[in-house]
């Protein structure tokens, strides 16, 4: 886990158990009849205090990070996890996805060697592009969204599959990899016309599952 998620996680957790450690050495101080003991019990005492202290000012800085699809980037202000919505998380892939095409429909055809080792190391948003992949074909007519999906080579296919396991779906991505093999356009065109809300629901509950693993540094979403 990342060092600015666990500080906003477990920081004032983890103040508040120091701060009655703490309580409970300054009593325990307060009785010992040994000077020396009583001076160390102290010593430990504002050693705990202080280290609480710190967590608690690590975890109220910019460090600790914003959520990424929680994060206004208009209005740069971050919104309550209330206001998450499958709209919010695509809204948040397709910024994502900006710095490595034009027109994240091309996906399809490519998927950008950039692309494909910025989810290397952040194998979080793996599951979530390979969502928003299928569900911008469903808001397509049935003719382009067949085409697209016809002419996607193999390693495409290969990393929506993929990804849409290692997001837990692994029965949808049977299914996909076989709808590729077959190429039955009726099957294809049904697929893709009756799950755009299914693929809108299967992010949002993905994002919802690994809250914690999409904090990222303020600075990144406010360039």
């Amino acid at each position: 886990m990342k060092k600015g998620v666990f500080l906003k996680l477990y920081a004032t957790r983890l103040a508040f158990f120091l701060a009655v450690a703490a309580l409970l050495l300054f009593i325990s101080a307060s009785l010992t009849q040994s000077t020396a003991w009583r001076v160390f019990l102290l010593i430990v005492t504002a050693l705990l205090l202080l280290a609480g202290g710190i967590l608690l000012f690590l975890s109220s800085r910019r460090f600790c990070g914003v959520h990424y699809f929680l994060f206004d980037r208009r209005r740069r202000k971050s919104e309550p996890r209330e206001e998450l919505s499958a709209e919010t998380v695509f809204d948040g892939i397709a910024y994502y996805l900006r710095p490595f095409l034009e027109d994240p429909l091309a996906l399809w055809h490519e998927i950008p060697k950039p692309l494909r080792l910025q989810l290397d190391g952040e194998s979080q948003f793996r599951p979530l592009v390979a969502f928003y992949m299928l569900y911008l074909l469903s808001g397509y007519d049935e003719d382009k969204a067949f085409e697209h999906f016809l002419k996607a080579d193999e390693r495409t296919i290969t990393f929506v599959c993929a990804a849409i396991g290692e997001g837990g779906d692994q029965e949808m991505a049977d299914y996909v990899y076989h709808l590729k093999k077959r190429g039955d356009r009726d099957r294809i065109c049904v697929f893709f016309k009756r799950n755009g809300a299914v693929f809108a629901a299967r992010a949002l509950r993905f994002v919802e599952r690994h809250f914690e693993e999409f904090y990222v540094k303020k600075q990144r979403l406010t360039k």
